[in-house]
């Protein structure tokens, strides 16, 4: 008895829309997730008592709400003109809420909610670098 596997690439829609600036998206997610983990890594030498870590720390959280604001750009611009779904700006901008105000509690040592909210971030960051990476990319235009 024969089966046959149909691969996501048969059967994904075709999708339209540029490709362009979901390579942007693709890059811009990649060096916020990257930013995110260090951030965890740096938050870990604070807490075992490496106060030198707290300036990289800081430093780092500064880069990332930057970064969040360049992926908010990257998520508009890979739904129009990219043709990708509605929701995306609107990730990209509660992901970019959530990391002023980490950024905010961070700088007022409100550790209680900043450390929950940090992990939360560094999930959902995670979630879309998986999903920008695993989502097919619009056909090429002729």
């Amino acid at each position: 008895m024969s089966t046959t596997v149909s691969t996501t690439a048969e059967t994904a829609p075709v999708r339209t829309g540029r490709r362009w600036p979901w390579s942007v998206l693709r890059v811009v997610t990649v060096l916020t997730t990257l930013s995110a983990f260090t951030q965890a890594v740096l938050a870990g030498g604070v807490v075992a008592g490496r106060i030198e870590a707290l300036p990289l720390h800081s430093t780092n959280g500064l880069l990332l709400g930057v970064g969040t604001l360049a992926l908010l750009l990257a998520l508009v611009l890979a739904w129009r003109p990219g043709g990708g779904p509605v929701w995306t700006p609107l990730a990209g901008l509660l992901l970019t809420v959530a990391t002023v105000v980490q950024l905010g509690l961070g700088f007022s040592r409100s550790l209680a909610v900043h450390v929950p909210l940090g992990t939360t971030v560094i999930i959902a960051q995670v979630m879309l670098l998986v999903w920008v990476w695993h989502r097919p990319l619009p056909a090429q235009r002729s």
